[in-house]
């Protein structure tokens, strides 16, 4: 299930439901609107034999231009226009090199654009940050970040065995939480670390320490013990919402 909401639009919202018809193999798409308040099925299917399985995440869909994104690990991300009841793929990054899958740390949308940051080193403190084309023509690279001062901040991150178990066996670890981008190009990068929530400005470079939350463990950390950060607006405001996670899923991701 995936909220299709646009407050400055409308009081009215859509449900887009995502699921697997078993015996076709084949994704189906239906979508409930409370202004009619019925459900609308769409006559078209994703066929997963031909594009190649679903591994989408399918509780991350984002909902920007009047459509749900799905990104996926493996295969192509997909775009469902909930208005007109039809899906398409849309561009999709590369799988990189020497990887089964995409390291993605997140994705979603902010002052009216879509961004995904995918790492193709789970061990570097660089990567970037993509955005999408209006027109859906390709992603290309908004920020470039390099986060190589950090471990020397905020130690906790760093590993500090010997011979850790090869589960173990990382640099450094921390997470993305939420990217924020104003319409006056202040970029800012919500991350989680073992022990820590920090806002990291990426114009002045300023690292501040937003909370001190538990477990402060590395390997807990690694196994999935981090933090989640959700986006909404409600009127004009802004709100960061964190939900405790301990699980390995789309979550344990990142120079992890």
């Amino acid at each position: 299930m995936n909220l299709a909401f646009d407050s400055e639009k409308s009081g009215d919202y859509d449900v887009v439901c995502l699921w697997l018809s078993v015996p076709e193999n084949q994704l189906r798409f239906s979508v409930y609107s409370s202004g009619s308040g019925n459900w609308r099925q769409s006559n078209e299917y994703y066929d997963c034999d031909e594009y190649g399985g679903a591994d989408l995440c399918f509780y991350y869909g984002v909902f920007w231009n009047g459509a749900v994104h799905w990104v996926s690990q493996t295969g192509p991300f997909l775009c469902f226009e909930v208005g007109n009841c039809s899906f398409r793929q849309m561009p999709t990054p590369p799988i990189p090199e020497e990887q089964w899958h995409r390291n993605i740390e997140y994705f979603g949308e902010c002052g009216g654009h879509l961004h995904l940051i995918h790492h193709n080193d789970n061990q570097s403190t660089e990567f970037d940050i993509l955005e999408l084309e209006v027109n859906y023509s390709g992603w290309f690279v908004k920020y470039h970040v390099n986060l190589e001062f950090l471990p020397n901040l905020h130690p906790v991150m760093v590993n500090q065995e010997t011979n850790p178990p090869e589960e173990y066996a990382y640099t450094n670890v921390f997470s993305m939480i939420c990217f924020h981008d104003d319409e006056k190009d202040k970029a800012r990068l919500l991350l989680s670390i073992p022990g820590k929530i920090i806002l990291y400005d990426m114009n002045d470079g300023v690292i501040e320490e937003l909370a001190d939350v538990k477990p402060a463990s590395f390997r807990l950390f690694i196994d999935g013990a981090r933090y989640d950060g959700f986006e909404f607006t409600n009127m004009l405001r802004l709100w960061l919402v964190f939900e405790f996670l301990f699980s390995v899923s789309f979550q344990s991701k990142g120079h992890v």
